[in-house]
């Protein structure tokens, strides 16, 4: 009789569970996570107050609503403009002949 109470109790939990988590995905919008572009920034305020005289920490935080500014945040700060590099001559497998075939 106590097996039964028991596996009872968990099928009643299992549709419990699967009823909320149908109830929640039918109402829940997907769409509210982040803000929408557009220009200016988003102020974040970031501290923390410690208890006593003069303790914690403050600072605020700008994300632009760019996409394009706030994927630039992204890159470190000696690598936001490209490298010129040198592009191998597709002809010359070597890289060592000019374009008349003599070694120079």
């Amino acid at each position: 009789m106590d097996l039964a109470y028991a596996i009872g109790g968990v099928v009643a939990i299992v549709v419990l569970v699967v009823l909320l988590a149908r109830a929640r995905a039918k109402t829940e919008r997907k769409d509210r996570r982040g803000i929408e572009p557009g220009e200016g920034d988003v102020l974040i305020d970031g501290g923390y107050h410690a208890g006593g005289l003069g303790g914690g920490h403050s600072s605020v935080t700008r994300i632009p609503r760019d996409p394009q500014k706030y994927a630039k945040g992204f890159v470190p700060g000696g690598k936001r403009r490209p490298r010129e590099r040198p592009q191998p001559d597709r002809d010359n497998e070597d890289g060592d002949e000019n374009e008349d075939g003599d070694e120079s």
